[in-house]
């Protein structure tokens, strides 16, 4: 805007310097502008007011140019342009009233109303003005295309972080599920947290193996015999909460679990019957047993899971007299007979004495004898 003030006086008028205060002020006051408002502004609530001031000095410029009408023409809409796409309506309004002010102060409005004043200007005038219109918006394409890019650059880093995040979230999720049952999984995937669950009635299942000669050298026969009862639990509502050594336990919530666990057990136990994968691999027994029990995280910096009460000390318990006694299949104790529906499947052990220490699936030791 000061080559054209200086073009107008220059070339358009003869009379170098008679708008130098006002080529003054615009060689100064974008610094000291963006010194004042912007520099010390940590927020950048102040920015606007620059744009302002571009509409006072614009307002100016265009009262030194008589109101040519098309010098006039460009700087106001390359003002305009600028408050728009920084402040939107509220800052054009403010930027125009600014506009009018700085034209009021350095031309005379009714002189501009004129016919003369309304003139275009001169040659050298109109070619400036061309030249600044085409210069601005060569630097306005530049610059909108370099943000383009900009905005594409970042817009590939955050797809880029997003399946980044999508995988670990997927890779955390099948981690807690491997580590953890469902039912505790989720709760923590929703919360970062377990809280400690009571169970006053919980079914319970042992599941243990055969006794190891020699430590084992290859753990896959153990993973294919958890893998394929967590299945057929799973099948029957039941839950695989732990495996340690030889062993593992199951819980079935609810009423109707205790059933379910019997059921799984079963089919279990019928299962690597038929399809046997080494000593070391099938199970032998199975104790079901009906107590309470608290499931919870242990040690939760090291996501520990276990159950704690006198329904699990029970059930190790019995897992140590069957043992000794050599007893195999499917076993249910004293507690868990007496909530099924129908017992007539079961036959107590020791059978000659009142309170039996536990009671056998009578199928299983028919198909043992049978065999």
């Amino acid at each position: 805007m000061m080559l054209l003030v200086a073009v107008d006086d220059i070339y358009c008028h003869d009379r170098p310097g008679a708008h130098g205060l006002l080529l003054f002020v615009g060689l100064i006051y974008p610094h000291l502008g963006h010194l004042i408002s912007g520099r010390f502004d940590p927020d950048l609530r102040h920015r606007r007011l620059l744009f302002m001031l571009d509409g006072l000095y614009a307002g100016a410029v265009i009262g030194a140019l008589e109101f040519a009408w098309l010098p006039s023409f460009v700087v106001c809409v390359i003002c305009l342009f600028n408050w728009l796409v920084v402040g939107g309506i509220p800052l054009i309004g403010l930027g125009s009233a600014a506009m009018l002010a700085g034209a009021l102060l350095s031309g005379s409005l009714p002189t501009a109303m004129s016919s003369a004043g309304l003139q275009s200007g001169c040659t050298a005038l109109l070619w400036s003005t061309a030249s600044l219109f085409v210069a601005y918006f060569l630097i306005v394409a530049y610059v909108i295309h370099r943000l383009i890019g900009a905005l594409q650059h970042q817009q590939t880093i955050l797809q880029a972080n997003a399946d980044a995040a999508d995988a670990a979230r997927s890779l955390a999720e099948r981690a807690l599920l491997a580590a953890f049952p469902r039912s505790v999984a989720k709760q923590l995937e929703a919360t970062g947290k377990h809280v400690p669950e009571p169970l006053p009635a919980a079914n319970l299942a042992l599941i243990e193996l055969a006794a190891f000669d020699t430590a084992p050298q290859d753990l896959a026969p153990l993973q294919a015999t958890w893998d394929l009862c967590e299945t057929i639990l799973t099948r029957h509502g039941a839950e695989l909460i732990k495996t340690f050594d030889r062993r593992a336990i199951a819980l079935c919530r609810g009423d109707t679990g205790l059933q379910g666990l019997i059921d799984a057990a079963r089919e279990i136990l019928i299962h690597f019957s038929d399809h046997p994968v080494g000593p070391a691999g099938c199970p032998r027994r199975i104790l079901i047993h009906r107590g309470s029990v608290t499931l919870g995280l242990v040690q939760p910096a090291r996501l520990n899971l276990d159950f704690c009460g006198p329904g699990i000390e029970a059930l190790l318990t019995l897992a140590a007299q069957a043992a000794e006694l050599a007893l195999q299949g499917l076993i249910v104790s004293p507690a868990a007979f007496r909530q099924l529906r129908s017992s007539e499947a079961f036959v107590a052990h020791p059978s000659e004495v009142d309170s039996p220490l536990c009671y056998l699936e009578r199928s299983y030791l028919e198909r043992s004898h049978f065999a």
